[in-house]
């Protein structure tokens, strides 16, 4: 239960060809065709007056149905089924976005949009980390790659793989903060993000050697606040300024905490001053209030708890289980 699944094929099936039209009619088509093939080939087998003419029919629909349905089919690796073990970890966002500018913008770019220095020498165009699409691919295919390399269609790689440089750990908060960086540009000025995302997680100080996790506080609503807050005590409060805990609520010191707050928020971590999250009871993200919002009131908190409180996005699969 705690070992990662090892893929063993080279493929796998996915509904991603249903999402373009011209080729969900072309898979539908196949599919159809496969269907009546098979129609036909069990009829053959109990009526002995068409068995052969009915097999061979069927055969045949089958086999023009066969490219069709390959469509159903995308590359698959070792490491396709790998959940990420760090539990979307705040500091190993913060550390991930360092290790990035270190070893990814050269060719990514700065901001990740595939337009770094390098980007032009590259028999592939680097990829835009900040796309839609990222969320398409799962944990374990962004860890292929980033182990492993990227082929080039003339031969070799056109990126290189960075186990001989970063570690196992290194490499997960590189995906931590590709996540959250693509989710934080996903943001603009809106008040929610388009993905579900999960809270980044953070310990906080509540005062008297009481540490609470975030993930100690699921079942409930929790505000993330970066200032001064609107007191509330129906909603648990972790506050990201530095000092000591304040009355019922508790803080995140760590500057690398605010770091990965600003990195999915959009915004440096000065600018993030004002600012304010709501999380469900199953610790996603819900909502952002920015500083230049309307101010918050006891009213207006309450009402945006109701909109999300009763129905929280589904819960994500228990860690280090698969």
């Amino acid at each position: 239960m705690h070992e990662e699944p090892i893929w063993p094929f080279p493929v796998q099936l996915s509904l991603e060809a249903f999402q373009d039209p011209d080729l969900a009619w072309d898979v539908t088509q196949g599919l159809v065709l496969f269907g009546v093939g098979v129609a036909l080939a069990f009829v053959g087998l109990f009526w002995r007056r068409v068995r052969w003419p009915a097999i061979v029919l069927g055969l045949g629909m089958g086999g023009i149905a066969l490219p069709h349905a390959r469509l159903l089919l995308v590359p698959a690796y070792p490491t396709s089924f790998y959940t990420s073990p760090t539990g979307f970890d705040a500091v190993g966002i913060a550390d991930g976005a360092r290790l990035f500018a270190q070893n990814c913008a050269s060719c990514h770019g700065a901001d990740g949009r595939g337009d770094g220095p390098l980007a032009k020498r590259l028999d592939i165009p680097p990829a835009d980390l900040t796309a839609p699409h990222l969320w398409e691919h799962s944990d374990g295919e962004l860890f292929w790659w980033l182990t492993h390399g990227i082929d080039s269609p003339r031969g070799g790689l056109a990126m290189p793989g960075f186990a001989a440089t970063l570690d196992e750990g290194q490499r997960w908060a590189v995906i931590d903060d590709i996540r959250a960086h693509n989710a934080g540009v996903a943001l603009g000025s809106a008040a929610s993000w388009p993905d579900p995302v999960q809270a980044p997680a953070l310990a906080a100080d509540c005062g008297g050697g009481q540490v609470v996790q975030l993930s100690d506080l699921r079942g409930k609503v929790v505000r993330i606040v970066v200032g001064p807050a609107v007191s509330s005590p129906d909603v648990p409060t972790i506050f990201l300024d530095p000092g000591a805990p304040k009355p019922d609520a508790c803080v995140a010191a760590a500057p690398e905490v605010r770091a990965a707050y600003a990195i999915i928020a959009g915004v440096t971590p000065d600018a993030l001053a004002g600012t304010s999250f709501l999380i469900d009871a199953n610790g996603w993200l819900r909502e952002l209030r920015r500083p230049d919002d309307p101010a918050l009131t006891p009213a207006t908190l309450a009402e945006a708890v109701r909109r999300f409180a009763p129905q929280p996005l589904a819960a994500p699969a228990a860690a280090h289980h698969h």
